[in-house]
């Protein structure tokens, strides 16, 4: 549990700077903003997913540690997160709702890659 507030931070920087360029790419190239917009909204919602998380992971650690009574999952509010996004993307033309769901896996992918580079740099 320790290893998690700096799997958050990792994660939080890294999809900040990819966001980043998702902006600057929607800024420089007209013709692709579509994409650069639903990249940057599904990264937007995937991060607030990983935080809204690795709270509940947290609550759910104290709830085994007799610290609170009862803590949930917190699954239908990632779920409507995620629908929100795809309602804005398919609402608006200026926003593709395909990258918007490819914009979602963006914080599951990098926290496992984040995760065995800081195991590995533990080992060495």
């Amino acid at each position: 549990m320790i290893e998690l507030p700096t799997q958050i931070r990792w994660l939080y920087r890294s999809a900040s700077m990819f966001m980043a360029v998702c902006l600057m790419v929607w800024a420089i190239f007209p013709d692709i903003r579509a994409y650069a917009a639903g990249l940057f909204l599904g990264t937007f919602v995937s991060l607030i997913n990983s935080i809204h998380l690795a709270r509940k992971v947290v609550q759910i650690a104290d709830m085994a540690e007799g610290k609170m009574k009862r803590a949930g999952i917190g699954l239908i509010s990632r779920f409507c997160f995620v629908l929100i996004a795809v309602m804005i993307a398919n609402r608006l033309s200026q926003i593709d709702v395909m990258f918007t769901a490819i914009g979602f896996f963006f914080a599951p992918l990098v926290s496992i890659v984040i995760g065995l580079a800081l195991s590995l740099s533990k080992q060495e």
